[in-house]
This record gives structure tokens, C-alpha cells and sequence, in this order.
């Protein structure tokens, strides 16, 4: 991780547009494999979409006692 970081401030110099041709594919196939594996997720349980729904969330807090911070903790 300290390799990293310190390789990025050395080439850093070299100017960001280098920075960006070079991590710029990474994090496109990073950010799509990332939205595949979740389409794959919905397809197998799409019921999971239900947890879209403001009303259940607030079901959860009106209902559960300690719901407000299970749900601080779900968006944290």
C-alpha cells in the first residue's frame, strides 16, 4: 500500500493526465465488474429491490427500537 502511494507522488510530477491514462481503464473495469456482479445479485433475488422502498425504512424506525441507528448504520 506504501509502494502505491509513493509510486502515485512520484508520477505525480510527470503531470495528473498521466495519472488518469493509466488508472482511468483500471477504475472503469473495476466500477463495471462491480455493477455486473450486482445485476448477477438482483437477477438470482430480485426481491431485494424492495428494499428500495422508503415506507419499510421508515417501518423500521417507527417500529424497531434501535431502528434509527441500524439504518445510520446501513447508509454509513
Amino acid at each position: 500500500m506504501l509502494t502505491i502511494i509513493l509510486l502515485l507522488f512520484l508520477v505525480q510530477r510527470a503531470g495528473t493526465s498521466l495519472i488518469g491514462k493509466i488508472f482511468g481503464p483500471i477504475m472503469f473495469a473495476w466500477f463495471t465488474m462491480i455493477g455486473i456482479i450486482g445485476i448477477v445479485g438482483v437477477s438470482h433475488n430480485p426481491s431485494i429491490i424492495m428494499a428500495l422502498n422508503p415506507v419499510r425504512a421508515y417501518n423500521m424506525i417507527a417500529h424497531y427500537p434501535n431502528g434509527f441507528f441500524l439504518l445510520g448504520g446501513v447508509f454509513l
